[in-house]
């Protein structure tokens, strides 16, 4: 059985071609999903823990996140202890998860925003920078908010990207949703998410009918006199990393075509006069894309 290469053969290869080994072997392949369940005792009481999955799944107590994930049984880098060169060039690439998904099992649990939060003040500073990449998914059944702009969510999505601004956010909102159908109100909620998380006012859709005008009038209250005023303003320079989408459920459960074909649900009981074009064009660009 022949021995495996020396470190020094490694050490010996060009360092774009190095970097490109650590970043398929020290990053994980599959998305690590995330929830937070009730399990039932021994006992019979009631007690939550954290649910990790990759290739396996991985069950740890509060008291492990609470001390950031600590103990060599998680740690996946041992190549950095082969010499110093080594440690130099892969400390930083550990673990580093492509995708955490964040779900709400059910519709009475806390919604994949607040997991998130929770999750990541559980974790080290360097265990955070993990993150690549993560998906908010509410349950299919989990009420809806008030508003779009509802000022907890959206504030705490905000401050958790000025915290980790590398980190790419997909939120899904099942508000947008139903039977399968993307609900009208998709349009004029994402009015206002374009401006609260890009700055983006599309003067050109809000001039062209009274149907816009309602998102205007919205849009004039929230940035001119109440109290979102202030994370709004902050708000337009948050977002490049964070795509909000329809509830991914609704994705999956119709075909493409019945999705992209707004005319037939958003448009129902309106004229064709009111069917600017200008709204489907942007609503497919949002269903694909993210707003």
């Amino acid at each position: 059985m022949s021995e495996p290469p020396h470190p020094a053969f490694l050490l010996s290869l060009p360092g774009e071609l190095r970097n490109r080994i650590w970043e398929y072997a020290l990053t994980s392949s599959n998305p690590i999903h995330h929830a937070r369940v009730s399990r039932i005792t021994a006992d019979g009481h009631t007690r939550n823990s954290y649910v990790l999955s990759a290739r396996s799944t991985i069950t740890i107590s509060d008291s492990a996140m609470r001390e950031g994930l600590a103990g060599s049984a998680l740690e996946f880098n041992n190549i950095k202890y082969v010499n110093q060169q080594l440690y130099d060039e892969t400390a930083n690439l550990e673990l580093k998860c492509n995708e955490v998904q964040f779900s709400q099992l059910d519709a009475g649990q806390a919604s994949a925003l607040d997991q998130l939060v929770g999750y990541t003040e559980r974790l080290t500073e360097a265990h955070v920078k993990w993150l690549a990449k993560v998906v908010l998914a509410p349950h299919a059944d989990a009420d809806a908010l008030d508003d779009v702009e509802d000022h907890r969510e959206l504030s705490n999505l905000i401050k958790f990207y000025e915290q980790h601004p590398n980190v790419h956010v997909t939120y899904y909102l099942s508000r947008w949703g139903e039977a399968g159908k993307i609900l009208p109100n998709f349009i004029c909620d994402g009015f206002h998410l374009a401006f609260l998380l890009r700055g983006i006012i599309l003067q050109s859709v809000f001039a062209e009918s009274s149907f816009a005008n309602q998102a205007t009038n919205r849009l004039r209250q929230l940035i001119g006199f109440d109290h979102f005023t202030a994370w709004a303003q902050l708000g337009m320079v948050a977002g490049k990393n964070i795509r909000v989408f329809p509830n991914k459920g609704y994705l999956v459960t119709t075909g493409e075509r019945d999705l992209i074909g707004l005319r037939a649900t958003i448009w129902v009981g309106r004229s064709p006069e009111e069917r600017i074009q200008i709204f489907t064009a942007q609503a497919e660009e949002w269903i694909q894309n993210g707003i």
